[in-house]
């Protein structure tokens, strides 16, 4: 081979390897934005992903908000529809220590924390003992003094110092329901001991007795007279019903 020949030869050889190099930069161009175009999709894949949470979130703190405020509207229902939020005692069960003092506890709470509001107490009760029943009495009429409309209100039965009770409330406020009862007899006690102390206890109970009279024919606006009273409860139970005791001035509503 002439040196012309080789001169040529290692000029086709240089050719060729500047063209394979062109086309591996080429390749690694291409290639570089491949991986660019490939990353910009998955970046914008993640974008969408990303908003895409972001809306499930919204939606889920909104329904969350929702949840809460419905929650929330529920328990102020419930809150609102117990008794002792709409000032109502229930008063179930006899007469006593144990029931007037958990009673008057509420009645004065509430005069203390909403003063002026409207009570009702519901009487469901076959009575009991008159002594703690009068302070009980004497209690409403205290809180009738600090403003406060009290109404009573018999469901089942008002019996004996529960009727006495009834007579407590304010004026127009005595109520009882179209089934229930109420009965009036004698304050009944009982004693034992000397004979001068039965005597004494006697007395007082003459004295209870007339207390109690006094409070019904009072009430009664004068259409229970001492004789018809005295007859009816003298030794025995007098029942009366809702319309037999608005007639008598004993009740101011049946509903």
């Amino acid at each position: 081979m002439t040196d012309l020949e080789q001169a040529q030869l290692d000029k086709l050889h240089a050719e060729a390897d500047e063209i394979r190099a062109r086309m591996a930069r080429a390749e690694v161009l291409a290639g570089q934005s491949d991986i660019r175009a490939i990353i910009r999709a998955r970046m914008l894949n993640v974008a969408a992903e990303k908003a895409d949470l972001e809306l499930v979130e919204e939606r889920y703190t909104a329904r969350n908000c929702e949840i809460a405020a419905a929650k929330t509207e529920r328990d102020e229902k419930l809150l609102l529809s117990q008794w002792q939020f709409l000032h109502v005692f229930n008063f179930v069960g006899h007469v006593g220590k144990d029931t007037i003092q958990p009673c008057m506890d509420r009645l004065s709470s509430w005069s203390v924390m909403d003063p002026g509001c409207d009570i009702t107490i519901v009487f469901n009760s076959p009575g009991g003992s008159v002594i703690d029943g009068m302070a009980l009495f004497d209690y409403i009429r205290f809180i009738r003094g600090k403003g406060h409309k009290v109404t009573c209100l018999a469901l089942g039965y008002a019996a004996s110092m529960a009727g006495i009770l009834l007579q407590a409330a304010s004026d127009g406020c005595r109520v009882m329901a179209k089934g229930s009862w109420l009965l009036i007899h004698e304050v009944a006690f009982s004693t034992s001991g000397k004979i001068g102390e039965i005597e004494d206890m006697y007395k007082f109970g003459e004295r209870m007795k007339k207390q109690a009279a006094d409070i019904f024919i009072e009430r009664s606006g004068g259409k229970l007279t001492h004789a018809v009273l005295t007859e009816n409860w003298t030794r025995k139970d007098w029942w009366l019903s809702p319309e037999e005791a608005l007639a008598l001035g004993l009740i101011d509503e049946v509903r």
